[in-house]
């Protein structure tokens, strides 16, 4: 790890209180392990709820920290508490910079309710101008009104063994989707995987599809290797983990963007 960029890193994690967007108590919140938000009856797909535990909002924050920066725009699927998105939005500065967009999408609606009352709590001028917005909708669409990211963050699993096409193409050229991917579905268990669309596919969409990384991560899977690329896509192997499947919640008929409650 690069010593400057961890304390950059640490720095925005102690900015933005872990402790604004737990249940339980101070002592179970910071705590390095995931903290429950919301038990399975209080979801739309039936899934408990957490917000992951600290050293996997460190990874994520350090692998796309050099996509973090002022004037660009960070999609968080998945977003739950809303805690790593207001980490987004503070390195992006969306409190005063107007082109910076942090949005985060979750498909469970109380979630994202309590990441707006969870934001308001100490950090509301990161709302600035709808600069950063926490969407109710269905994370495998991604949130198109601001394509293209620079960063995609993905913190629930994709449970097809492939890359989410929509989040793909949504991903700007140069830009990192960091993602859990389970590539043996008799497995209960997935990677983190940090894959990169060449800057070269800038003007050449019919050249960079998503299928160029669907054959690396076959590639990964057979040859056991934890680093592969071809001329549209370069996939990092990270660690296994365990998250909850990201969910299709088919009542959703159109995406509902809240910033204040």
């Amino acid at each position: 790890y690069d010593p400057s960029k961890v304390d950059k890193v640490l720095k925005v994690m102690l900015h933005i209180d872990r402790w604004d967007f737990c249940k339980g108590t101070p002592e179970r919140c910071y705590y390095d392990g995931a903290n429950v938000i919301a038990q399975q009856g209080e979801t739309e797909t039936g899934d408990h709820a957490t917000i992951s535990a600290p050293h996997m909002h460190f990874i994520a924050i350090y692998e796309l920290f050099d996509k973090l920066k002022p004037g660009n725009k960070v999609l968080d699927i998945g977003s739950g508490s809303g805690y790593l998105t207001a980490c987004f939005a503070q390195l992006l500065d969306t409190s005063k910079n107007t082109i910076s967009k942090a949005i985060g999408v979750d498909v469970v609606s109380k979630l994202v309710k309590d990441s707006v009352v969870n934001i308001n709590k100490n950090h509301s001028h990161l709302f600035n101008r709808a600069n950063l917005q926490m969407v109710c909708g269905n994370g495998w669409e991604g949130y198109q009104v601001y394509q293209k990211y620079d960063a995609i963050h993905v913190g629930a699993t994709v449970g097809d063994g492939k890359v989410p096409e929509a989040l793909w193409n949504q991903l700007k050229p140069g830009g990192i989707l960091f993602a859990p991917i389970r590539l043996d579905s008799n497995v209960e268990s997935e990677t983190i995987f940090i894959i990169t669309k060449p800057v070269r596919c800038l003007g050449k969409s019919s050249g960079c599809q998503v299928t160029h990384c669907n054959d690396l991560l076959q590639k990964l899977k057979v040859s056991g290797e934890d680093e592969s690329s071809n001329e549209f896509c370069h996939i990092k192997k990270m660690m296994n983990v365990r998250y909850v499947l990201l969910r299709k919640n088919q009542r959703l008929k159109e995406v509902r963007s809240t910033r204040q409650i």
